[in-house]
């Protein structure tokens, strides 16, 4: 099982036995089956059956097939030539809406471009939901290696992966302290999560993310993958000068252990640290 697959069934199997009410249920158990569709699209086009999709979310056939037949009333969820379930027609026009609501995106954009530009490798930016760390956008560098251990929409617990890390440690310990346990309740010692989270390597990279300002993951995934990450400063209080403030996200770059050594890394974290600050600076700054 991959991570990305241990965070929709942990968050499915929270969802089925917690004691939220009928409606809150269905609608996470919705959303947990259209993450599915759209994470089985982004790695490689795929659609899904049933039996694929209940496999995937942690739920029986049969509820999955109840959520279905009401998200293909909506338009939320269709089915391909070969009667296999795939992202509705009707996302097509709230996703381009939902880009334009937020027009902090295309900056984010932009700043993970030129990273990946700058660097050659693979950049990131990635943003806090609750516990969970989502990447929303990747861009690859033209240099001789890229990462392919996180795609867009992937998510783990908040902590796992250079932004993911460099969020929480940005956080007050009060919140981050309750992030952790919350996350430790759901990925249990079993999990490739779960053992990170409980991993002495774990705790000494959150204090020393803490301790610099800026996050390394060497290699808590995959070995060999090794990442940088910056969150970003939180703007002052009110300010809106973007359609809204970047609350809880962070800016990474991930390539091979030998590419992310000092002085070089030193250099990457500038560059992480001076797109983020133009992410959260106020508008007028760009005019000056």
């Amino acid at each position: 099982m991959s991570m990305h697959e241990e965070v929709r069934g942990a968050q499915a199997s929270d969802v089925g036995s917690g004691s939220r009410n009928d409606s809150n249920r269905s609608f996470r158990r919705a959303a947990a089956i259209l993450d599915a569709l759209a994470h089985a699209a982004e790695v490689d086009g795929a659609s899904l059956t049933l039996t694929q999709l209940a496999g995937e979310i942690g739920l029986a056939k049969s509820t999955v097939h109840r959520l279905l037949r009401g998200l293909l009333d909506v338009g939320l969820v269709g089915t391909d030539a070969e009667g296999r379930y795939i992202l509705g027609r009707s996302l097509i026009r709230k996703g381009e809406l939902a880009r334009r609501s937020h027009s902090s995106l295309a900056a984010v954009q932009d700043s993970v471009r030129r990273i990946a530009a700058l660097t050659g490798d693979t950049a990131f930016y990635t943003e806090r939901t609750g516990s969970i760390g989502i990447c929303v956008w990747r861009e690859d560098g033209n240099g001789p290696f890229r990462n392919n251990v996180l795609s867009v929409g992937d998510q783990h617990p908040l902590g796992i992966g250079a932004g993911s890390l460099a969020i929480l440690a940005a956080l007050p310990a009060e919140e981050a302290a309750q992030i952790m346990d919350d996350n430790l309740a759901v990925f249990d010692e079993q999990g490739q999560s779960g053992q990170i989270l409980r991993s002495t390597a774990f705790a000494q990279a959150l204090e020393e993310a803490r301790s610099q300002g800026w996050a390394v993951n060497t290699g808590m995934v995959v070995d060999e993958s090794w990442a940088v990450g910056v969150a970003l400063p939180q703007p002052a209080e009110g300010d809106q000068s973007r359609g809204g403030p970047l609350l809880d996200g962070a800016l990474s770059v991930a390539s091979v252990r030998s590419r992310l050594r000092p002085p070089r890394l030193e250099r990457i974290v500038e560059a992480l640290q001076q797109e983020a600050r133009r992410l959260t600076a106020p508008a007028r700054a760009d005019t000056d």
